[in-house]
């Protein structure tokens, strides 16, 4: 096999290799975007809670805990937290699946670096 042969052979697998890496880190960059706006969210019915705690506060009251307006944005953060929960594991089964795929697509690549690696070249002290 010539030089050419192996550039095109190794120019494809790191080009497929390069479009596999960015299909997940697409996939995993949309998740956190979403667990971005729920921490948000998540803030701003804190900031609700606590406004109406102080506004409680300055009219006497000191029982919250039946409060309808205090048990709904609580209710809404638990759901949200779950929400997020879903959105964290859901990157971890992103990130678990392109592992699991890269290693058992081709038992002829390493798993580090996704590069084709022929039997007579296992030697080869080049890191790449």
């Amino acid at each position: 096999m010539g030089v050419w042969d192996d550039l095109r052979r190794n120019m494809g697998a790191w080009y497929d290799t390069a479009a596999e890496k960015t299909g997940e880190m697409a996939r995993v960059g949309s998740r956190r975007y979403d667990i971005f706006g729920i921490g948000r969210d998540i803030e701003r019915h804190y900031s609700e809670i606590g406004k109406l705690v102080h506004e409680g506060l300055l009219q006497g009251r000191t029982e919250f805990g039946a409060d309808p307006a205090v048990l709904d944005l609580v209710e809404r953060i638990q759901k949200l937290e779950a929400d997020l929960e879903v959105k964290r594991r859901e990157i971890e089964e992103i990130r678990d699946g392109e592992r699991r795929r890269r290693g058992l697509a081709d038992p002829g690549l390493t798993r580090s670096r996704g590069v084709p690696r022929d039997d007579d070249e296992e030697d080869d002290p080049r890191p790449y």
